[in-house]
């Protein structure tokens, strides 16, 4: 049973590495690029629209593959003798 939380908590962890990395360059890319902060698509800023529409997708992508991965490990994972 540790084997599998530890599988889990490697995968958590990961997902997490990604998009704590991801959330992280959108300031970067807006500071690197700073021509990006006049620019107004729908009439918005694009530093609103950069982290709505790039962050909220990709939480939802990455619960979507922490959950897959989540799954597939307890799948894989070989259950102690006497329990269903």
């Amino acid at each position: 049973m540790r084997a599998l939380v530890r599988v889990q908590l490697r995968i958590a962890l990961q997902t997490a590495a990604l998009v704590l990395a991801v959330i992280a360059a959108i300031p970067a890319l807006l500071a690197i690029a700073p021509g990006l902060r006049g620019v107004r698509p729908l009439g918005l800023p694009a530093s609103w629209l950069l982290p709505v529409l790039g962050a909220q997708p990709l939480w939802v992508l990455a619960a979507l593959a922490q959950l897959r991965r989540a799954e597939r490990a307890e799948r894989d994972h070989p259950r102690p003798a006497g329990r269903s």
